[in-house]
């Protein structure tokens, strides 16, 4: 497997690595940034159903006053409420079409809705009647009606408001602050509804009606001490002192002057001294600061949450740019690791196959900024020009080799030669020993000549028996170094040291044949005195025969004395090639 294949893997995996934690950084922070997305989203809710807590509480107002009202002042009370029924319908429909809303908020919308209309339609029976006709019953009944109206955003409120402290907790003081200053706002309210009923009715006030008034001032007093400790906790003293303020002189000053005023009048006179409307018009300005309390309160809340979800964006920026630079680090360290590392090495890596195939043309040019990778190629160029070297002491050596094989196979040719040249005497003495001993036997004055050729022969004969087995030893002895894939000098010598022995016994042992049998040879031609004329011609024959194989042996032994000077001399020059 290369290099580059070997390699791609891990570098993958670091890649994938690297960009699994860029978004998983990435992922946190978008997903935080979505969830203060949200929490703004349920901000604009919240607005939507205080306002709503808030133009039903006007609503109420404007009905209590048509169900007091005298025919005289009716047709603009009518036409004020009918202005405040459609402002609530306006600010139902807004909040019904804001998108994000829970499947219990719209529940309880539709429940509201649906419950308004019932209310409606009870509290314009009522209106529609003349004011003598008018059952205390039925007024009463409208107004509790209404009343009853704005509790049932409280479960909504609550959801949205769990769901943006979820979103954004740090908030949360904020958050309890807004919804106590609408809870205020809200209960503020209702104290003059508590009053409604009453006037309305034209009754006598009643001690149970006092006291359901002064529950109402005593949780009023209660979401007082809960708003200033939020406001506190919330850390925007100075930011909402102005409200605060406000709320203090004129709520929590001439309001509820106002409500204990009108409470000490009814118990020492039994009635009140003014109508509903009355009440509401002297009344409003205070519950009117509460509302501007309120909305400054949820401006902070809103600039808080905004001034969070920027901060999450430069936080989701910057773990984008940090995974963004991350990831181009990893990406350049590993086409670093690629350029410096990994290619050198594969290319090195390719080169040496091709070395290794044969190809010694390849070069490695040492790189720069990698200095353990230039020092490889350096050393790799070593091997490369050790290599180059030793195949030319290679070939050197196969060609001394091939010098040395073709010596040493001209030796061992003359090793053969030498060997054919000694075969031919063991031929030839046995053929002159036979026909020296016919002469011998046929002519008697041939005896001292002839027999001391014969005797020169078989002293020939018994020397070429005892040195047979000998050359035939030191020949085979030579051909088994010889062939050997290496040569081995010292046994050759040894081997050719044998067969020189050998010869040189041969020689000796036959080197006076010739001459004596030529001797013997040329006594019987000499003498003068032969009468036996037909045996001569006879005798002529066999000493032409004796003379031949004089000649042939003769020549066998200066062949083998010219082969055994050639393999002597052949081995001289293989051992100076050799060395």
């Amino acid at each position: 497997m290369k290099l580059r294949s070997m390699l791609a893997l891990p570098m993958a995996v670091i890649i994938l690595i690297t960009t699994v934690l860029v978004a998983v950084l990435s992922a946190g922070s978008i997903g935080s940034w979505r969830q203060g997305q949200a929490a703004l989203g349920r901000m604009e809710q919240l607005r939507q159903l205080l306002a709503l807590q808030e133009v039903l509480g006007l609503e109420r107002g404007r009905t209590n006053g048509a169900l007091a009202a005298q025919s005289t002042a009716l047709p603009g009370l009518q036409a004020a409420l009918v202005a405040r029924r459609q402002a609530t319908d306006q600010s139902l429909r807004e909040l019904a079409a804001l998108p994000g809303l829970s499947t219990n908020v719209a529940t309880i919308l539709a429940e509201l809705s649906a419950r308004i209309t019932e209310m409606r339609a009870g509290a314009d029976m009522v209106i529609r009647e003349p004011l003598e006709q008018r059952s205390a019953g039925g007024s009463t009944t409208a107004i509790d009606r209404m009343v009853a109206l704005p509790p049932l955003l409280f479960p909504a409120v609550e959801e949205v408001l769990a769901d943006i402290s979820a979103a954004d907790p740090a908030v949360a003081p904020l958050l309890t602050a807004t919804r106590t200053a609408s809870d205020l706002r809200l209960y503020g309210g209702l104290i003059i509804s508590k009053f409604a009923g009453p006037m309305v009715r034209g009754e006598r006030i009643t001690l149970a009606d006092v006291g359901q008034i002064r529950i109402q001032q005593g949780q009023v007093i209660e979401l007082h001490r809960l708003l200033l400790t939020s406001i506190s906790l919330a850390r925007i003293g100075d930011q909402a002192r102005d409200v605060v303020d406000a709320m203090e002189q004129h709520h929590f000053g001439a309001g509820q002057q106002l409500i204990d005023g009108l409470i000490v009048e009814a118990l020492d006179t039994g009635k009140f001294s003014m109508t509903p409307m009355q009440l509401l018009a002297a009344y409003e300005p205070s519950l009117k600061v509460l509302i501007t309390l309120r909305d400054r309160l949820f401006t902070l809340t809103r600039r808080a949450m905004e001034a969070d979800q920027t901060e999450r964006l430069h936080h989701l920026e910057a773990t984008a740019a940090a995974g963004a630079g991350l990831l181009l680090a990893v990406l350049a360290a590993l086409l670093m690791l690629h350029r410096w590392i990994i290619r050198p090495l594969a290319e090195l890596a390719a080169m040496i196959i091709r070395l290794a195939q044969g190809d010694r043309s390849v070069h490695f040019a040492a790189r720069r900024g990698s200095r353990e990778i230039a020092e490889l190629a350096n050393a790799i160029e070593v091997l490369r020009a050790a290599t180059i070297e030793a195949d030319a002491a290679a070939a050197r050596r196969r060609g001394e080799l091939q010098r040395w094989t073709a010596q040493l196979r001209q030796v061992l040719d003359t090793i053969d030669l030498m060997q054919a040249r000694a075969a031919t005497i063991t031929e030839v003495l046995p053929a002159l020993l036979e026909q020296l001993a016919s002469l011998r036997q046929d002519d008697a004055a041939a005896m001292p000549g002839v027999t001391a050729a014969i005797d020169a022969t078989r002293a020939g004969i018994a020397v070429l028996r005892s040195c047979s087995g000998r050359l035939d030893r030191a020949l085979r002895h030579m051909h088994a170094a010889g062939d050997r894939e290496d040569i081995h000098m010292d046994e050759l010598n040894s081997a050719m040291d044998d067969v020189a022995r050998v010869v040189t016994a041969i020689q000796e042992a036959v080197n006076s044949v010739p001459q004596i049998t030529l001797n013997a040879m040329r006594d019987l031609s000499a003498r003068p005195n032969r009468s036996d004329l037909p045996r001569r011609g006879s005798d002529q024959a066999v000493h032409e025969r004796i003379l031949a194989q004089v000649q042939e042996m003769a020549a066998a032994a200066g062949g083998l004395q010219s082969a055994l000077n050639q393999a002597t001399h052949g081995l001289g020059l293989l051992a100076r090639l050799r060395a």
